[in-house]
């Protein structure tokens, strides 16, 4: 390479994304809405440091992959996750949004693995 040559280190980390980033950006208000609807404000937390994460690098650390399966679990409705002020109680089974946070965890998990290959 030489002097006259651009070279963005930047343009270089985005050049190459996981199938974890491409979700994340297509589904960033529905992630946001669903972990807020079960988990509240800490949640929702959760996913702005997971978009920041995914914002700043093209791979994926250790704590991207922890906040990944929080939400994950989150999702799935695990005791250990979802605290005790979650609306389940409120949230009619039938209603369609129960399905579109099945999808979301669906696509999650699916674009985690894909990213981790």
């Amino acid at each position: 390479m030489n002097s006259i040559t651009p070279f963005d280190m930047r343009v270089a980390t985005t050049a190459v994304r996981t199938p974890l980033h491409d979700f994340v950006e297509r589904n960033a208000p529905a992630l946001r809405n669903a972990a807020g609807m079960i988990g509240g404000g800490g949640a929702v937390q959760t996913v702005n440091r997971l978009f920041g994460d995914l914002s700043t690098t093209s791979t994926i650390s250790v704590h991207t992959q922890k906040r990944v399966d929080r939400l994950m679990r989150l999702f799935e409705l695990d005791d250990a996750v979802v605290g005790d002020d979650f609306l389940l109680t409120i949230i009619d089974p039938t209603d369609p949004v129960v399905e579109e946070i099945c999808l979301l965890a669906d696509g999650l998990r699916d674009a985690s693995r894909r990213s981790q290959i």
